[in-house]
């Protein structure tokens, strides 16, 4: 309590975020929860209670300050426990405390990199990141309280870089975003306990637009002063603007960059065109529509426009369907013992997959001509013949490491390595798509399911990687 006083935290500034403190010793939590008849083994993954080699317990957070982490609805997800000095009034460290802060480990109710842990210093609205960087998942739920939001950074380099990264995250969100650079060897507690509520609110009135921040970075580190480090400069002052949505705002950012620098706009609207098109080659799959050279115009695309496609998941099924047509029968038994026709996105991989399937089960002597001949189909046949026309080689540099290997542990090694890939990109898939409808919903029942479901798809995938390597 004193520690506190003298971080000038008020009283009812302990009782609102409920601030506490985990007393010293081994075994106090785990008597307590003894006591009250808790499941010591969700403790022990909740990170409360530890478990040496020899499998003996021992509480995680003796004698530390203690703050505990909420979750958007009100409940206790997660606690941090900070070391206190070795004497009240001291700013020294005790010797052999560990870490100043130990956080709770992620678990099936809190993932740091998405859960915003609140904070009060006398100022209210204001969010601080849970020792993790700022990611797309907090800032999707911060934009369902607010669009306006000022990032508050150390001025040193690393708070400089952790907001060039912010920054591009919030405006793919739409945001509005200012930015203020709090002066050296301040941080936000101890500038607000030093100079005042007030003066803090003058900081806040005085932040800048992204772009100003930014183009002043640049004029320091002195990439003005020639023109190569001159036009790199404002080539990374244009990809930011083209992350906005808005084409006015855009606009409007374009103009101001002009002018400042004395440009012809057209000439950054040009920049402008060339970042925007990176984006979008990055956000869809580049995918070649393969067409027959004789019916080039009236042949149909073999991949549906409307269907959002993973690039990777595209490449790894086409990578699969080549080792299908070249594979012996163990390799075509692991494919098959792994992988369905419903895993494939592309409905032409799908049926091709789903053909190789049938025709390996029901015949010894499998060949590529043969499943070409039977498609009756030319846009489809030139597809496969497209897949197989460049034979799938066996890298040397596995015969380089391993002299004694042959030909056909190579291609099952690689085999085991695409279908690894392919299983746990589709559960990493599911698993974001599951986090996003965490964030949306306010159905806490249904909240929960979807973390029991993505544990349960992180232990899935674990499983793959131990059968698979």
């Amino acid at each position: 309590r004193k520690y506190l006083h003298e971080r000038n935290i008020k009283t009812q500034t302990l009782r609102s975020f409920g601030l506490g403190y985990s007393l010293k010793g081994w075994e106090n939590f785990i008597s307590y929860a003894k006591s009250r008849n808790l499941n010591i083994d969700k403790c022990i993954q909740l990170g409360l209670i530890g478990k040496n080699s020899e499998g003996r317990l021992f509480d995680k957070l003796p004698g530390r300050l203690i703050f505990p982490i909420f979750s958007p609805n009100g409940r206790v997800v997660a606690f941090a426990g900070r070391v206190l000095p070795s004497k009240a009034g001291s700013s020294d460290e005790p010797k052999d405390a560990g870490a100043k802060y130990i956080n709770s480990p992620e678990s099936l109710i809190y993932i740091k990199g998405r859960l915003i842990s609140l904070y009060q210093s006398g100022i209210k609205n204001v969010v601080a990141v849970s020792g993790t960087a700022l990611t797309d998942d907090q800032v999707q739920l911060l934009s369902r309280y607010t669009k306006n939001v000022v990032l508050l950074f150390d001025a040193d380099s690393a708070g400089i870089k952790a907001s060039m990264r912010s920054i591009e995250i919030l405006l793919k969100r739409d945001m509005e975003i200012k930015i203020v650079s709090l002066p050296k060897e301040e941080d936000p507690d101890s500038f607000v306990n030093k100079f005042g509520k007030e003066e803090f609110e003058e900081l806040i009135k005085r932040a800048e637009n992204f772009l100003e921040y930014e183009t002043k970075h640049y004029e320091s580190q002195g990439k003005f002063d020639d023109p190569a480090t001159s036009a790199e400069a404002i080539r990374d002052l244009v990809k930011p603007v083209a992350l906005i949505s808005d084409e006015l705002k855009r606009n409007l950012l374009i103009r101001n960059i002009a002018q400042k620098f004395n440009l012809r706009e057209k000439l950054i609207e040009s920049e402008l065109d060339k970042q925007i098109k990176q984006i979008k080659r990055f956000e869809k799959p580049d995918v070649k529509v393969i067409q027959s050279r004789r019916a080039e115009e009236k042949a149909p695309t073999l991949i549906d426009a409307t269907t959002e496609i993973s690039p990777v998941l595209y490449n790894l099924e086409k990578e699969i369907l080549k080792l299908l047509f070249e594979a012996d029968k163990p390799v075509a038994e692991l494919i098959f013992n792994h992988l369905h026709p419903e895993d494939f996105t592309n409905s032409l991989n799908r049926e091709l997959f789903e053909r190789v399937r049938d025709e390996f089960e029901n015949e010894d002597n499998f060949t590529t001509s043969g499943l070409v001949s039977a498609l009756k189909d030319e846009t489809k046949e030139t597809y496969v013949r497209e897949l197989t026309f460049d034979k799938y080689s066996v890298s040397s540099s596995w015969e380089d490491r391993f002299p004694s290997i042959t030909a056909e542990m190579t291609l099952m090694k690689f085999a085991k390595d695409t279908v690894m890939k392919f299983v746990i990109e589709r559960i990493e898939k599911r698993i974001q798509s599951n986090r996003r409808e965490i964030e949306l919903s306010d159905d806490e029942r249904k909240q929960i399911e979807l973390m029991k479901a993505n544990n349960e798809l992180e232990r899935e995938k674990k499983r793959i990687r131990e059968e698979l390597i």
